[in-house]
């Protein structure tokens, strides 16, 4: 397909594909997908297929989809990808998924997308083209019902332009898979996975021995009978003065001082001064 090649379309197939009054498409037809299968068994079985005023005509079939229609067939793997364009599906079949050697005259009468070079386009064109059962770039049955449905009109179908494509045949998309259910059920299990191993690794893990509580004091206040009682500094200081006297041989405690010290532990509360000596 070239710029020339369009030009050189004759007037009398364009005058056969004019649209007609015609009884009206099947609802099928208005399905986003049933345009790429159509191109793709056109394409697969070298049918003609051209375009004309803005739309592909399958003319074995008398129908022509605007080349603007939205397909369910993302131009990248990557998720939430754009879908491409009917018109952009044509381009990449025909030149074999490198559209660098489209001018941009020709993409634009097209309708379709310049796409830099990639293994998922020539996996498109290879799908398109029917040397392909599968194609990672289309989505899901369920994901397609969720695509702009498509404006078919009818053609005049040409003389001895052959049966038209079963209606059963256009009900699926080959290779396209029913839901992404697939990949919700492989995120969770992977999940579940990492959460089995965390709590695997927990339960090799030593435990931490519990706290332990401190006893609660009884309305909040200390027995003062587990405290011990202050000591009178005349005491403390009797008590240094007799452990001196006792370490020493040639000095003999003084039987007053000790009765002084009894009565100080009897009466630790008294204020009376020691007196030291005898009277």
């Amino acid at each position: 397909v070239d710029d020339e090649h369009e030009e050189k379309v004759s007037a009398e197939k364009m005058k056969e594909c004019q649209v007609a009054q015609a009884p009206e498409l099947a609802e099928i037809f208005s399905d986003a997908a049933t345009c790429v299968v159509l191109l793709r068994r056109y394409l697969s079985q070298a049918q003609w297929v051209g375009t004309l005023n803005g739309a592909l005509i399958f003319e074995k079939d008398g129908v022509l989809y605007p080349l603007e229609t939205t397909t369910p067939v993302r131009e990248s793997a990557t998720a939430g990808a754009e879908l491409l364009s009917l018109g952009s599906l044509f381009a990449i079949a025909t030149f074999h998924g490198h559209l660098g050697g489209a001018t941009p005259k020709l993409l634009k009468s097209l309708k379709a997308k310049k796409l830099p070079p990639s293994r998922h386009l020539l996996e498109l064109a290879d799908y398109l083209l029917g040397r392909r059962d599968t194609c990672c770039l289309l989505l899901s049955s369920s994901k397609a019902k969720e695509v702009s449905p498509a404006r078919p009109s009818r053609t005049v179908l040409p003389k001895g332009s052959g049966e038209p494509t079963p209606l059963e045949e256009l009900k699926s998309l080959p290779g396209q898979v029913e839901s992404d259910e697939s990949e919700v059920e492989n995120e969770s299990s992977s999940s579940s996975d990492v959460t089995q191993g965390e709590q695997g690794e927990s339960d090799h893990r030593p435990k931490t021995p519990p706290k332990a509580m401190e006893p609660a004091e009884p309305n909040g206040k200390v027995s003062q009978e587990l405290l011990p009682l202050p000591e009178p500094p005349e005491l403390g200081k009797r008590r240094r003065i007799l452990d001196l006297r006792s370490s020493s041989t040639n000095r003999p405690v003084n039987l007053r001082d000790l009765a002084v010290v009894r009565a100080r532990l009897i009466r630790p509360g008294s204020k009376e001064p020691l007196r030291s000596g005898v009277s």
